[in-house]
């Protein structure tokens, strides 16, 4: 920041990055633009950060309060963000950049993919194949601190679904391209860039009706 001086300092995340922008803003007279996501909200995850976002909360409206604009990329976290503090909040929906078309030939397979921890719901899909036996190929693509727990389910309900672990950009991309149906069934949600992703390589796309997956 000494060396370019910029005008202008946007920082995503109100914690932990936002942190960061608040303090040297304050140091070198620069005003900065937030960008929230999600899991910088409290309220946002039903199963996690609860106690952490009462700790900081006292920083967390700082941060919040001090930024010279606030945008979200979607209509659901504004609202959200709106019940915690009075402040304008500009909706920026997260970009797409589609990639190279390839030639992709759909088969029968039902991809999955999300990081794996409770809100994403997979644990809801595993028990909606299960018992089911029709000779698609059933793949969840991602990893995560719930893996362990989802492969075991799996195991126990008999659902014939293979667990990819996390995929690298190129290699799902064909997966997407591969599939003709993609589910997400998160439970909470801000703007899902994987179904944009998903759409855009012409799949059939099953998800939940949280506010994010519909926006």
């Amino acid at each position: 920041i000494e060396r370019e001086r910029p005008d202008l300092i946007h920082t995503h995340f109100a914690i932990p990055s936002g942190l960061i922008a608040y303090l040297v803003a304050r140091r070198y007279r620069i005003p900065y633009v937030l960008t929230v996501h999600g899991s910088d909200i409290a309220g946002y995850n039903p199963d996690r950060f609860t106690v952490l976002h009462r700790l900081i909360k006292p920083i967390w409206r700082r941060i919040v309060a001090g930024a010279a604009a606030l945008t979200s990329p979607s209509e659901f976290l504004s609202g959200l963000l709106r019940e915690q503090i009075e402040a304008p909040v500009y909706i920026v929906a997260n970009g797409y950049s589609q990639p190279a078309p390839r030639d992709g030939i759909k088969r029968d397979l039902v991809l999955v993919a999300a990081r794996l921890f409770p809100r994403k719901g997979v644990q809801h899909f595993i028990e909606a194949i299960s018992g089911v036996d029709n000779g698609w190929d059933y793949v969840i693509a991602g990893d995560g601190p719930h893996l362990a727990a989802l492969k075991s389910q799996a195991a126990l309900l008999g659902s014939k679904v293979t667990f990819a672990g996390f995929v690298a950009k190129d290699a799902l991309r064909r997966l997407y391209e591969e599939a003709r149906i993609f589910v997400f069934p998160s439970i909470q949600e801000n703007f899902p860039v994987v179904l944009l992703e998903a759409m855009d390589a012409g799949c059939a796309v099953i998800t939940t009706d949280a506010e994010g997956c519909a926006e």
